[in-house]
């Protein structure tokens, strides 16, 4: 089972064994080619999509972010846990970024066919918590289980955050199942 908190630019994954409640890995996908990876045909066009001045392709970087998630999945996978993106009107900011968002979920979806999807918004599995105590104590969770070692640290907070909120949608799943 992965669960994933999904980005325009990169998604917190996590890799749980289903039946054991065990989490396998946590990290954060991107969808940046790196130098010794540019020698395929695949990932020459996603790069050129990258490095060009020009205006991206927006299906092209839903469908590369999507590629690098199955790529670090590495095996076919029985359930696919996502955080849906909803958009409420009191809310401050753009919602057409949500809604992009949500394209890149479904591109992400689309790479794993055979998995049984589950969507989750985001106040279903966490309520209001603000994002960094709500990662505060998906932390302390792994800590407490001794999975901290599993997870792969980002350089930026903002990424950690994304790998813990991925790490704890999956707990939340397994936890309720």
């Amino acid at each position: 089972m992965i669960s994933i908190d999904p980005g325009l630019r990169g998604c917190g994954v996590s890799k749980y064994f289903y039946y054991d409640k065990i989490l396998v890995d946590a990290s954060y996908v991107t969808n940046t080619i790196k130098k010794d990876e540019r020698n395929t045909l695949h990932h020459k066009a996603v790069y050129n999509i990258y490095n060009t001045r020009n205006t991206f392709y927006r299906a092209e970087r839903w469908v590369a972010l999507a590629l690098a998630v199955e790529k670090w999945a590495g095996e076919p996978i029985s359930i696919v846990v996502v955080e849906a993106m909803t958009i409420y009107p009191h809310l401050k900011g753009d919602p057409s970024d949500l809604l992009e968002i949500q394209a890149v979920v479904g591109a992400i979806l689309a790479r794993f066919p055979d998995a049984v999807h589950v969507a989750v918004d985001a106040r279903t599995w966490k309520g209001q918590v603000p994002r960094d105590i709500f990662a505060a104590r998906i932390e302390k969770k792994l800590r407490e289980r001794g999975w901290w070692d599993r997870v792969q640290i980002p350089s930026r907070k903002t990424h950690l955050n994304d790998v813990l909120h991925a790490a704890g949608l999956g707990l939340w799943y397994l936890e309720r199942g």
